[in-house]
């Protein structure tokens, strides 16, 4: 299994077992040795500022983080 596709699987394992519903952040190292991914922290909080990690992911894929905050909103509402 490829570095990222074990990274994703982690997060999206993560993801599930702490019951996140819209947005988490991990935070991994990996293994110098065995190349494995090393959970350091979770994070299920967002401070919707410009400078947050969960801010900026949506600008580096491509979409606007105003539309996605609004989304996230409007999930989380109904």
């Amino acid at each position: 299994m490829s570095l990222a596709a074990a990274l994703r699987d982690a997060a999206l394992a993560g993801h599930a077992a702490l019951d996140a519903r819209h947005y988490s952040l991990f935070d991994f190292r990996v293994h110098r040795a065995t190349g494995e991914p090393v959970l350091l922290e979770a994070g299920l909080f967002w401070s919707f500022t410009g400078f947050s990690a969960i801010s900026n992911n949506p600008t580096g894929a491509g979409t606007d983080p105003v539309t996605v905050t609004a989304e996230v909103w409007h999930r989380a509402a109904a």
